[in-house]
């Protein structure tokens, strides 16, 4: 090259071998062989390694060419089509974005960066509540997990990114739970549905785990469901023969229908030659009057066999409902509903705990919840010899093992047949 003499270093603004191009001052040796330039420039390529999906240090330039600061990206995910996603740093310095590059790969390797959108927690929820809403959740369900995330979870963590979501977060929100004064439960229940919603957050791959698993909620002590004896039962069953509800009390003993089950029975769903009832519907309460949805889970869709004096009760409630129905005329909306409100419509299900509790008053019997005609059900049947399994099936639970907890209650009459004597032992020749 005319003008430059062999062994002289001058300033370029080209890549030099072995340094970036935004290094001031850089300088090109015009000496030795083009063989050295070469191998100069790969062993400044090996000096400097980047990590996976890591972008160079670059400088930033004015209008005149001049470094005003210097920039870098990474790699942290793929979006549509394939499309690399990358978040990129700046600084004053190399050092500075140095730096900021080697946290954010850190914080990469953590599963910090693994969409370009990081929603909060709240604007997470809301939409995880949504999908599920139209797929598997209970309409009950989606809105007490709406009451959940609006009234304790959004106000303490709702802000809160969701890659930047740890266990200690959690535990700080089932504390504050307690300190308000919700019950253990309560906040036990906050935990299983975030622990539901960041389990798809993990299949998604919003999230690299599932930080609800190293959480700690708190321990709901065990509850005993309380149950009526034989002999209370039947007294109150007695005491109420000529109220209006006596069917659909004696319904509930007899059979361990839920609530919502038995007031959105329909007559269609009572196949009295066969002496079965088919529970197809629930109905709930909602903000605009009762609702009918389907059972609650899978399993309580079911068949129960009725004994004949369930079918006998059910035979003159029948005819009673159409006297009643025929007296009113145009009064009466029509629903097909076995246990109706005075003109037909759905009986609101709140109504039912007070007419309850006004029953039981008359009755003179202890006092239980409306709830616990299902335990007191199911533990009537297996102190009559059923098995768990034949019970669980009539009270729609998937699991024996749970009927056998929590529905079961040890009469007097099964400690009796439970004492073991040393004769029980013997051989009977003896």
């Amino acid at each position: 090259m005319s003008g430059i003499r062999k062994g002289v270093q001058v300033p370029v603004t080209g890549m030099n071998p072995g340094q970036d191009d935004e290094t001031p001052g850089a300088v090109l040796n015009h000496g030795g062989s083009e063989r050295d330039n070469m191998s100069r420039k790969i062993q400044g390529r090996r000096n400097r390694t980047r990590a996976n999906g890591e972008g160079g240090i670059t400088a930033i330039r004015d209008s005149k060419g001049r470094i005003t600061g210097y920039k870098a990206s990474l790699t942290i995910g793929y979006g549509q089509e394939g499309r690399q996603l990358r978040k990129w740093f700046r600084g004053k310095n190399r050092e500075e974005v140095q730096k900021k590059l080697s946290n954010a790969q850190y914080e990469k390797n953590q599963g910090f960066f693994l969409t370009a959108e990081d929603p909060t927690l709240a604007d997470y929820l809301h939409s995880w509540i949504d999908v599920r809403a139209t797929h598997d959740l209970a309409e009950l369900t989606v809105r007490h997990y709406r009451s959940l995330l609006k009234n304790h979870i959004s106000p303490k963590l709702g802000e809160k990114r969701l890659t930047r979501l740890g266990a200690q977060d959690l535990d700080g929100l089932y504390r504050q739970m307690l300190q308000k004064g919700l019950s253990p439960r309560m906040a036990q229940m906050a935990h299983v549905m975030l622990h539901c919603a960041l389990k798809q957050a993990l299949k998604w791959g919003k999230v690299v785990r599932n930080v609800a698993e190293a959480a700690t909620p708190p321990k709901v002590p065990p509850t005993r469901a309380d149950a009526w004896t034989r002999e209370e039962a039947v007294r109150f069953l007695d005491a109420i023969r000529q109220d209006d509800l006596y069917p659909l009390f004696f319904l509930a003993i007899m059979t361990g229908l839920r609530r919502g089950e038995l007031l959105g029975l329909h007559w269609e769903d009572i196949d009295f030659p066969r002496r079965e009832l088919h529970v197809r519907h629930n109905l709930i309460p909602a903000p605009g009057g009762p609702k009918l949805t389907k059972p609650k889970t899978e399993a309580s869709q079911r068949s129960i066999l009725l004994a004949p004096d369930s079918i006998e009760v059910l035979r003159e409630h029948e005819a009673l409902q159409q006297a009643r129905r025929t007296a009113m005329g145009e009064q009466w909306q029509e629903q097909g509903l076995v246990f109706p409100s005075n003109v037909g419509t759905p009986y609101q299900p709140r109504n039912l705990q007070r007419s309850f509790d006004r029953l039981v008053r008359k009755a003179e019997v202890r006092r239980i919840r409306l709830h616990d005609l299902r335990h007191t059900s199911a533990s009537l049947s297996i102190l009559k010899g059923s098995s768990p399994k034949e019970v669980a099936d009539r009270m729609g639970h998937r699991d024996p093992h749970f009927t056998n907890r929590v529905y079961v209650h040890l009469f007097p009459e099964q400690r009796q047949t439970a004492v073991l004597s040393l004769v029980d032992l013997l051989p009977e020749d003896e």
